[in-house]
């Protein structure tokens, strides 16, 4: 990176946990806003930042859990598995089914039985690729822009189109979940996607593994209110679990050895 005012820019939204708003960077570096969003072109031609909504993030916390997806998939294993079985067991035949992106996710896709004619709506390419030889299961995807990093289809056509469906069952997935302020994503793209299919689903799940649970990511998505169920493990913390049944939500917790579980 040849530009010292790039250089810097990228040293500023490193320290400042990653992320880092248009205006904050003009104020820091002294410069106009229309300089910032030039430089902001420059560094994401070079792959050093990607730009979001108000600002920009740097590349390697777009691809964090989602660079090696097979790596991602053996994290916390045996509870996303767990998480998954319990899953697929809410769903019903002939029902239609809102499924998210990410690991836990995936695992749903792949333990989800093809005898029970199930519409799938997805924007995930691996939950699509996990699918698509199951002959029981009709696989829908809205389209839209690609993004190659997170392997999502997403921005406002893959929304509107989404917008236009509604599903007996949503699975979400998640970054992290804010014991006080809800769900949080290290990405904005997908945060209107989540929102809406857990809003045009009758019924709507959080799928979280303990990791998960009373930690902050980048970006707010989902309010605390807005959540009615979470589907985590026995290996939760006690006090999470709790922090989240006096807000009100229904807790159940899957048994990561027997696959029995605990509401």
């Amino acid at each position: 990176m040849k530009d010292k005012q790039g250089q810097k820019i990228v040293a500023y939204i490193e320290m400042s946990g990653g992320f880092a708003s248009v205006e904050d960077i003009a104020r820091v570096m002294d410069v106009s806003v229309m300089t910032v969003r030039r430089h902001l072109t420059e560094l994401e031609e070079q792959g050093s930042i990607a730009r979001v909504r108000a600002g920009a993030i740097r590349t390697h916390q777009l691809r964090e859990g989602d660079e090696d997806f097979t790596a991602s998939l053996k994290h916390y294993e045996d509870e996303k598995r767990a998480i998954a079985r319990h899953a697929v067991g809410l769903v019903s035949s002939r029902q239609t089914l809102f499924l998210d992106t990410g690991s836990t996710c995936y695992y749903v896709a792949k333990y989800l039985p093809e005898d029970k004619s199930i519409t799938v709506i997805t924007y995930s390419l691996d939950i699509v690729s996990a699918l698509r030889n199951r002959r029981g299961i009709r696989v829908i995807c809205p389209g839209g822009e690609l993004d190659s990093i997170l392997n999502v289809f997403a921005g406002p056509q893959a929304e509107q189109t989404l917008g236009s469906f509604a599903a007996d069952i949503s699975l979400l997935g998640v970054g992290a979940v804010d014991l006080s302020a809800g769900t949080q994503e290290n990405t904005i793209v997908q945060i209107p996607l989540k929102t809406l299919m857990a809003k045009n689903s009758r019924t709507s799940y959080l799928l979280a593994d303990s990791s998960k649970l009373g930690k902050r990511s980048y970006f707010s998505a989902i309010p605390l209110a807005e959540l009615s169920h979470v589907i985590t493990t026995t290996a939760a913390e006690a006090a999470h679990v709790e922090a989240l049944r006096r807000a009100g939500i229904e807790v159940t917790q899957a048994s990561i050895s027997s696959g029995t579980v605990d509401t």
